[in-house]
């Protein structure tokens, strides 16, 4: 059990805020219900005695999530007005049994985010993005960043789905926002910082090459921190490989363009890039064709024809799921024919 001090602590200095100002705060709704139970009159029936039973079982229920331990609240953002403006309501009129119990029947746990996670990953097993994003998207208010960065990684297949650049261009600033608010709640999950970089390389495209050089560092730091964050993911190292292979191949007239505007611009070799592809391979051995196909091309890149050979076929006889699956077949294709093996 927590101690009243303990409670109060995080709310020191708060004399009132409005449903408005918490609604959208990471913890707004656990945060605005524990300020009214803190404030609560401490009497019994006769309004004259202490009644400590009530703040402190109900505070440190609702504290847990202050503290992180694993208690939220789950609803869209207009339920979620409703909610507060009845606790309002229940608090002036000093109807704390009820409001108690609107509180507490309104509390989720970690087991309810799992069920949540779960669903939203087997949807994306199913490539169901628009349910996906549905759901994460009604979500959304729970501001944990395990939902925020699934809703970002939705938001970004719908990007790709989407008919015109002016659409694309629209949802993948959507997505990254959603990957940005999960970075600002917990800046240690690695999957943030992988769909950091991806996310900043998207929206960039459509700004021109001078603004993407200019984030090119940023999306490098990011893939960095998901592979220190977890060195067995493989996405994680084929996305810092894609990154050294894409500076590697830059024009030279490119490359004096950038040495003018940026005292540093990215370096990157086809040696180095080829260290995060096999890195990549050896945490998920055979995950991602289009790993696969970067090897192969990486090889090609610094003339080891025969080991290039073997991965590009690699790559064609990998099961063909997703576009890029389709795509990595096409090119490792092409990339043989033009060696003259069909």
């Amino acid at each position: 059990m927590l101690s009243s001090s303990v409670i109060k602590r995080p709310l020191i200095g708060l004399k009132h805020f409005s449903t408005s100002k918490c609604l959208f705060q990471q913890n707004g709704f656990i945060a605005h219900s524990l300020k009214k139970l803190i404030q609560m009159p401490m009497m019994n029936s006769n309004r004259t005695l202490a009644k400590r039973p009530l703040l402190t079982t109900m505070g440190a229920i609702l504290a847990g999530s202050v503290f992180g331990y694993g208690c939220s609240i789950m609803a869209n953002s207009e339920t979620l007005e409703t909610i507060l403006v009845e606790a309002d309501r229940l608090y002036d009129l000093m109807d704390y049994e009820e409001l108690y119990k609107l509180l507490h029947g309104h509390r989720v746990n970690s087991e309810t985010l799992q069920t949540i996670l779960v669903e939203a990953d087997r949807l994306y097993d199913l490539m169901d993005y628009e349910e996906l994003y549905k759901l994460l998207h009604g979500h959304r208010v729970f501001k944990h960043d395990d939902i925020l960065w699934r809703l970002g990684r939705a938001t970004y297949e719908r990007a790709k789905a989407a008919k015109t650049d002016a659409e694309k261009k629209v949802l993948y600033k959507e997505a990254l926002g959603y990957v940005e608010e999960a970075l600002d709640i917990n800046p240690n999950n690695f999957a943030v910082h992988k769909w950091m970089s991806i996310l900043i390389d998207y929206v960039y495209t459509y700004e021109g090459t001078k603004a993407r050089i200019a984030q090119s560092f940023n999306i490098k730091n990011h893939m960095v921190k998901a592979c220190e964050l977890n060195p067995t993911d493989g996405t994680s190292w084929h996305l810092l490989g894609v990154w050294f292979f894409s500076v590697a191949e830059i024009p030279w007239y490119q490359r004096k363009v950038a040495a003018v505007i940026f005292a540093s611009p990215p370096e990157g070799t086809f040696q180095e890039a080829l260290y995060m592809f096999l890195k990549a391979e050896e945490v998920e051995p055979n995950f991602y064709s289009s790993n696969l196909l970067y090897i192969g091309k990486c090889y090609l890149k610094i003339g080891k024809k025969d080991e290039a050979i073997e991965y590009l076929k690699r790559a064609i006889n990998y099961e063909q799921k997703t576009k890029d699956d389709f795509d990595s077949l096409k090119e490792a294709k092409e990339l043989l024919k033009g060696m003259g093996i069909s």
